[in-house]
């Protein structure tokens, strides 16, 4: 990814999204062209007194998530993803495979992703 492009975003399979007894836990796996493998990410933690805005957590990192964002969006939560690993050489394989002509554009991007694990994960 060139400085100053645009974030790039990849589909995933439908997020799992539980609210009960003032907690959030959200659950979902991340693409394996960004990362290489199927490798999961399930963090949680307390939902404020509005049952709004949760700070979750877990091994794959934390997060910042608004249940009400708007937009035609369920579910915003802004990620820092530490504890997730990221296999170039599994990537660039995958991304060369299914297009060679942009398989250096997503090696970039996990490549940048690997350094700087930060995302946003939204909800429709």
């Amino acid at each position: 990814m060139v400085p100053g492009s645009p974030p790039a975003s990849y589909a995933i399979e439908p997020a799992t999204v539980d609210r009960k007894d003032a907690q959030l836990k959200v659950a979902y796996g991340l693409p394996p062209l960004l990362v290489g493998a199927s490798q999961r990410v399930s963090l949680e933690g307390p939902l404020d007194a509005a049952g709004r805005y949760a700070s979750v957590s877990g091994a794959a990192g934390t997060g910042q998530c608004d249940t009400q964002p708007g937009g035609g969006l369920s579910l915003r939560c802004d990620e820092h993803l530490t504890g997730i690993t990221v296999d170039l050489a599994k990537v660039s394989a995958l991304a060369t495979q299914l297009d060679p002509a942009t398989a250096a554009d997503k090696v970039a991007v996990a490549t940048r992703f690997a350094g700087e694990p930060i995302g946003v994960l939204e909800v429709r």
